[in-house]
Parts: structure tokens; sequence; C-alpha cells
């Protein structure tokens, strides 16, 4: 396994984009992207990664070994000893911002009790009508306000994302939610949560 997999499987595992990390660590979306294909991560960005997801990262005299074994590592590699002013400023404010997201099922389910069960539609019919809009493409954007990213399935995803990143932009989360039904309506898409 690359460095680049573990990264981007201990990203996905903690729930942070690859947009999101790439703001963090100070790049643009796709610079990180490109770094991932050439194989190019720095200390700097192991370092940042593994503040970002709460992991240590640390060299063991014998090479690779197995943590379970138990055996220390023998250099851990301290965050304040390689990070910027401005890189505790970006972890810090990615934390804020994480940590005073919402859950987007559990607010919706608050909102409106039953709202499944009152509509007549089964969580099963509203899977089927998600799967068949996403075969005709989707986009993932970033929530405002939300925990999750937000899924858009349709012929016209790519229209819809670009919309609702516009009208996302500093709105609380009820005028997000009433964005994404509008949005739906309006571009003939299918609006999800990605867990």
């Amino acid at each position: 396994m690359y460095i680049e997999d573990y990264i981007k499987d201990i990203l996905a595992k903690n729930g942070i984009s690859i947009k999101e990390a790439a703001e963090v660590l100070g790049y643009a979306e796709q610079s990180l992207r490109n770094k991932f294909t050439r194989h190019s991560i720095s200390l700097h960005d192991l370092v940042m990664i593994s503040c970002l997801t709460g992991s240590k990262l640390g060299i063991f005299k014998d090479g690779w070994i197995e943590v379970s074994k138990g055996i220390e590592p023998e250099f851990v590699f301290e965050p304040r000893e390689f990070l910027s002013i401005k890189d505790f400023e970006r972890l810090t404010e990615f934390r804020n911002k994480r940590e005073n997201r919402i859950d987007f099922p559990m607010w919706v389910e608050k909102l409106m009790p039953g709202l499944f069960s009152t509509t007549g539609k089964t969580l099963e019919d509203i899977q089927r009508v998600c799967d068949a809009k996403r075969s005709e493409g989707s986009t993932i954007i970033s929530s405002a306000n939300f925990k999750q990213d937000i899924e858009i399935c349709g012929k016209n995803h790519i229209e819809a994302a670009k919309w609702l990143t516009e009208k996302n932009l500093n709105v609380s989360a009820n005028d997000e939610a009433l964005n994404y039904m509008a949005c739906a309506k309006f571009y003939d898409v299918f609006i999800c949560c990605v867990n």
C-alpha cells in the first residue's frame, strides 16, 4: 500500500474530504490530488494529516512493524516542532468548524419527525430513486452547516452543484435545507447526504 492510499483511507474513515484536507494543508484540492498521483507527499503533509485525523506519526527502529506487537516508536513527530502558526490556525479553524456542524439526518428527524412515514415512501423506495438518479451522474459538495457531504444526483448535477455552492455561502442550516429542496425541484436532481 502506498502512503497516499493510507492517507485517503484514514481521511475517509474520519469523514474528511480531499477538498477539506487540501484547505487545511494550505493547498488547492487539485494540488493535493496531484501530490497523491506523483507520490510527492512531504513530511510536513504527513504531520498535518496526522493532526487532522488525530493520528500519531512515528519512526520505528526495525522499519515497518505492526503496532499491535506493542513496540514503541523510536521517534514520534511532535506537531509543534514541524508546524507553523499558520498551520495551527488552519487546523484550529477546521476543528472548530467541524465541531459546530450538525448531523443532517438527526436534524431532519428533529425538525420533521416521521417525515418518511408520512410521505408514504419507505427508505427502500427513496434509495431506488437515488440509485436511478445517481446512474445519470453525481457530484459531491461540502455542506455549509452539516457534518456530511452532500451528493447531487441526476442529469443536471453539475449545474445544480454550482448553484448550491453559490447559494449556501454563509447561510443557516434552515436556509441550506431549503436551498436543497429548491434545487431538487428546479434542476430535477435527487439530493442526499454522504455518510
